[in-house]
């Protein structure tokens, strides 16, 4: 696919601008993909699809019931296959809208609703390399180093997301190539942002005017929205560390450093402030939209720079605890475990697609932290939650006709009459220990699929039947499948992406959201988010992998899926920045 104003040499790629390294990774990747690939086509006679490989592959089978070298082969073209949808809906993208934000998937039209700096390029570019799509690298590191970032559109950009997708994305996309364009890119984006923090609690704005730079506010007034807030102390740190600019490690701290004396008695924070007062100006706990990413990056930004900074580790295990203790539940029939919101202290029975990173985030608590980190028996309850959790993310995919999880799902109340908390989770937990533990714990009985079924039987109702591309069901299936060592885990993200794959593509071959996930008929809308590319195809494809390149004790994940390597302060830089 050769891409727009893309220039190449006799070979098909612009190889130059790549450190020899970086040339070296690419090169083994391509010659693994040709021996798969010549593999599938004399040995097999044709490119296995999902009913070849269903024989190797069940739900639940043991990695011993088949030989390594057909799970090798089975696995390297799932991959491949993975790697082929990126190209195809990546190529649409390129053909009809580049170098706009994203794609109109329906109408083959474009749309600059991130800045215009072409959104989906960057957000993708870390995914591209570690397919090991080169030609579409080249083009994107082009893109990268003609781009303005100084200007946009209208001259105001969004602070949080321009954060997670943008500086993720080149700072990623730095480190896995070494490539000085990217962090000259992110370091300016990184100075550009700065002033969203000067506001009265110094807590960012929704977003900021690059011509006068200051802060500015968006469709919540002064509100300011708690994950929008809390979510750039990963990306911030790492370019403080890369550059050794103080201002990018302090501004970021000092919001966190204000959430902690913030910290309500459950261990959870309200989900909006007013930026004058600095007080809550709701009375909402969430894990879902409003909340997600601000306790995602208490552990991840923890651990990425050497845990040294124990204080975010505290709040960490807190908000944990709190989030356990108070908005996890139990359905009635089906004994599922799900988590809600929580309003003026009545659960409100809705679970989002967006908290099904949660059970993710739980496993890797797990995964990386040590017993003495945790209270008596709290790790093995965390542990617990992040299973049922995660099932129950499986079992909304599972249930519907597409294959698909639903956007949003509200519960049935556990006893009628709108009677919430006698579903809540730790006070059957605790009753199933006082009985002895005999059985399985509530919540982990992992009933089967009702793929047709009504919501009477099903334990719940849609509240919103879409299904937008999201990443965080198939991440969680990821992470449980590289935390725990369980296959069925791997085999359940390779069930959503079929169920991708199948029911969101359209005419040309682009992805787009569906309005309903169980229903045959294909209503489609017109969207393919940047976030398709940079997270759901990704974490697809790395569960397809046999040795995983990115181990999770080396590298911890953005809330857009952009690897940052974990790294250690020098000494001067803890000095200077009060770490």
């Amino acid at each position: 696919m050769s891409a727009p104003g893309h220039q190449q040499d006799g070979s098909g790629m612009a190889k130059a601008a790549l450190p020899l390294r970086s040339r070296r990774r690419i090169k083994l990747a391509l010659l693994l993909i040709a021996a798969v690939s010549l593999y599938t086509v004399f040995y097999l006679g044709h490119f296995p699809t999902s009913k070849d490989y269903g024989q190797f592959f069940s739900s639940g089978i043991s990695k011993e019931g088949i030989s390594g070298k057909q799970r090798n082969a089975t696995l390297q073209a799932r991959a491949e296959e993975v790697k082929m949808a990126f190209r195809r809906g990546y190529g649409q993208y390129l053909r009809h809208s580049y170098p706009r934000d994203e794609l109109r998937p329906l109408s083959n039209e474009s749309i600059d609703n991130f800045n215009g700096w072409g959104v989906t390029v960057v957000d993708s570019i870390d995914t591209m390399f570690l397919m090991g799509l080169t030609e579409e690298y080249e083009h994107a590191r082009s893109h990268v180093a003609t781009t303005d970032f100084q200007t946009c559109k209208g001259g105001v950009v969004p602070f949080f997301e321009t954060i997670i997708r943008y500086l993720g994305g080149l700072l990623s996309a730095y480190h896995l190539t070494e490539d000085q364009t990217f962090l000259s890119a992110a370091d300016h984006i990184g100075r550009e942002l700065l002033p969203a923090f000067n506001t009265t609690w110094k807590l960012p704005s929704f977003s900021v005017d690059l011509v006068t730079r200051t802060p500015q506010w968006g469709w919540s007034g002064r509100t300011i929205l708690l994950s929008e807030a809390a979510s750039n102390q990963m990306e911030y740190k790492y370019l403080a560390h890369l550059t050794g600019h103080a201002e990018y490690f302090q501004k970021s701290d000092q919001v966190t450093r204000f959430l902690q004396k913030k910290l309500g008695g459950y261990g959870l924070w309200n989900t909006m402030w007013d930026a004058m007062s600095g007080l809550p100006s709701n009375a909402a706990w969430s894990i879902g939209a409003l909340g997600d990413s601000a306790y995602e990056y208490l552990l991840k930004a923890y651990i990425m720079s050497g845990r040294t900074e124990k204080y975010l580790l505290e709040i960490y295990i807190k908000s944990m605890r709190g989030a356990v203790n108070r908005l996890v539940y139990l359905s009635r029939t089906r004994q599922l475990l799900y988590i809600t919101e929580v309003v003026e202290k009545r659960p409100q029975g809705t679970m989002q697609h967006l908290s099904c990173f949660f059970p993710g985030l739980l496993a890797l608590g797990d995964y990386l932290l040590q017993d003495s980190d945790f209270l008596p028996g709290e790790r093995e309850k965390f542990r617990f939650a992040a299973e049922g959790l995660a099932y129950t993310c499986w079992i909304l995919y599972a249930d519907q006709i597409t294959g698909l999880g639903p956007e949003e799902v509200r519960f049935h109340p556990y006893n009628g009459d709108d009677d919430y908390q006698s579903g809540r989770w730790v006070h059957h937990l605790d009753r199933w220990k006082a009985k002895g533990r005999k059985g399985l714990p509530p919540g982990l009985r992992k009933p089967p699929p009702l793929r047709g079924k009504t919501g009477k039987h099903k334990d719940y109702d849609y509240a919103n039947a879409g299904y937008l591309l999201r990443p965080e069901a198939i991440e969680t299936m990821y992470i449980m499948w590289r935390t725990t060592g369980d296959v069925v885990w791997r085999e359940r993200a390779w069930k959503m992406f079929e169920a991708i794959n199948t029911n969101t593509t359209v005419d040309g071959g682009a992805f787009a959201s569906r309005s309903h996930v169980d229903i045959e008929e294909k209503l489609m809308r017109d969207e393919s988010p940047s976030y398709f590319f940079a997270e759901t195809l990704k974490y697809a494809y790395l569960a397809c992998l046999e040795d995983d390149p990115l181990p999770l004790d080396q590298y911890v994940f953005n809330t857009e899926a952009h690897p940052l390597p974990i790294f250690s302060w020098t000494q001067e830089q803890r000095e200077r920045f009060g770490v």
